[in-house]
């Protein structure tokens, strides 16, 4: 009876073997730079609007869904973050409550989200705040 693993390692192509690893690796360390130069991005713009990192990432990854997708994660994320209490008047500082109001009156005026007089105000007061 034939040793089908000895039948095995004699038709492994180890130079074919060894070229798919390499490739494989030189893959990863190209991922491995774009990771890092999106780091360097998301820092960048962090310093120089004094955004939030977790929120902008979320936004970040959200952007690069179908509309339903984003939609439905959005939704989702407000749904969870009221059920763990973030948005009680007691623990917000920074008027939580107030700008989800201003929000829902420019979607119910029929103003876009890029468009909001929020989202301005938002831009507009990031760009000059200090960083932290």
């Amino acid at each position: 009876m034939a040793d089908p693993i000895s039948a095995a390692a004699r038709e492994f192509d180890k130079a074919r073997f060894r070229g798919a690893i390499a490739e494989i690796n030189r893959e990863k360390e190209k991922a491995a730079e774009h990771v890092g130069a999106a780091g360097a991005a998301t820092k960048s713009a962090v310093d120089a609007m004094n955004l939030n990192k977790h929120a902008l990432g979320f936004v970040a990854k959200l952007s690069r869904k179908e509309p339903d997708e984003q939609a439905s994660a959005s939704e989702a994320a407000v749904l969870y973050m009221h059920a763990m209490g973030f948005f009680d008047q007691a623990a917000l500082d920074g008027g939580a409550i107030e700008l989800m109001r201003k929000i829902v009156a420019d979607a119910d005026a029929g103003v876009a989200g890029a468009k909001s007089p929020v989202v301005t105000a938002l831009t507009q007061q990031s760009a000059t705040a200090p960083a932290h």
